[in-house]
């Protein structure tokens, strides 16, 4: 950190009555003596950079006077509490917020990856697999090394089967109607 960085922090922590960055340990006892609870401690987690979460986490929960729970009961109750209250999201690929129900950006390379891998895969296969839904008709064709591959490609996309009676049912009407047909 570059010196003049150092001494502007170092005056903000004493106009505050803080310890400076040189005496970190007392630092972090003023800091933690501020925590008083489960919220505040989740909040300042929550606004330090992912990466430092763990660091932030391990140095002040010694320090804490109460019992601190685990990381990611912090970080679970953090998502859940972004989600109700509907924050904006930040993402990672643009480096900035989005509105909660925003859809994210299209990543075109990402979509082009997707394409490439798809056509090489039915460009590998022997195996071809058309389903149609029980319910709605919809009919997807999938491409796999064998039939069973091309099976396992169809569950993974959220296509159910029933064993018994050989019907399938496509992700959406799976959804909607929640059907559990053993895949």
């Amino acid at each position: 950190m570059k010196s003049l960085q150092r001494k502007a922090i170092n005056h903000k922590l004493n106009m505050a009555g803080l310890a400076s960055l040189e005496n970190p340990d007392a630092l972090l006892s003023q800091v933690a003596l501020g925590i008083n609870d489960h919220d505040k401690f989740r909040s300042l987690l929550l606004k330090c950079e992912p990466d430092q979460r763990y660091n932030c986490y391990y140095s002040l929960k010694h320090r804490l006077r109460f019992e601190a729970k685990p990381l990611e009961t912090y970080i679970m109750e953090g998502k859940q509490q972004a989600e109700r209250e509907k924050l904006p999201v930040y993402d990672h690929e643009t480096g900035k917020l989005r509105e909660f129900d925003a859809p994210a950006p299209l990543n075109i390379n990402a979509l082009a990856e997707r394409a490439i891998m798809a056509a090489e895969r039915e460009r590998n296969a022997r195996g071809h697999l058309e389903v149609t839904c029980l319910y709605c008709r919809f009919t997807a064709v999938f491409a796999g090394r064998s039939r069973t591959e091309a099976w396992k490609i169809a569950i993974a996309a959220g296509w159910r089967r029933n064993a018994v009676t050989g019907t399938q049912s496509c992700p959406k009407c799976t959804k909607e109607r929640d059907v559990k047909l053993p895949s």
